[in-house]
């Protein structure tokens, strides 16, 4: 069936592009190549590890000198911590429908890194996204390319 670097390679190209490492997952599936489970479990590590890097990304930002004046400049720190306090509140929501919404991520991801979100929950948010995302996603590109 499927050798484990074409695994590997799979969730390295997630890094490339989600998108076309996702279709090109759902595409082996459809010819045979891999199994449904081991194309969308590749895949969602490539994504989430991904995702894990634009948290990282912004959890750094924080700590520089250039990020926190223009924070200072822009919003008191009453205003930061209500902003933090929504966040987590609704932190489950935003991540997993970030996921579905074209255009939300990067900056979702990189201001949970920002705010003060806690990152485990950050990571198991991001994990059960990116294999709801991975699942549908290969699903149908197997399901239609078995059909052709």
């Amino acid at each position: 069936m499927m050798v484990p670097a074409t695994g590997a390679m799979l969730a390295a190209a997630t890094l490339l592009s989600e998108d076309a490492a996702t279709l090109a997952a759902g595409t082996l599936v459809a010819a045979k190549a891999i199994s449904p489970a081991a194309a969308i479990a590749w895949v969602a590590l490539g994504i989430w590890v991904g995702d894990l890097g634009l948290f990282a990304v912004g959890r750094l930002a924080r700590g520089t000198p250039a990020v926190a004046s223009w924070i200072d400049r822009r919003w008191s720190l009453d205003q930061v911590r209500a902003m933090e306090a929504r966040f987590s509140r609704g932190a489950a929501i935003a991540i997993l429908g970030s996921r579905f919404l074209p255009g939300t991520r990067v900056l979702l991801y990189v201001a949970a890194g920002l705010l003060d979100v806690r990152p485990s929950t950050f990571a198991w948010l991001a994990a059960i996204a990116s294999v709801m995302w991975t699942a549908v996603v290969v699903a149908a590109v197997g399901l239609v390319g078995r059909s052709w």
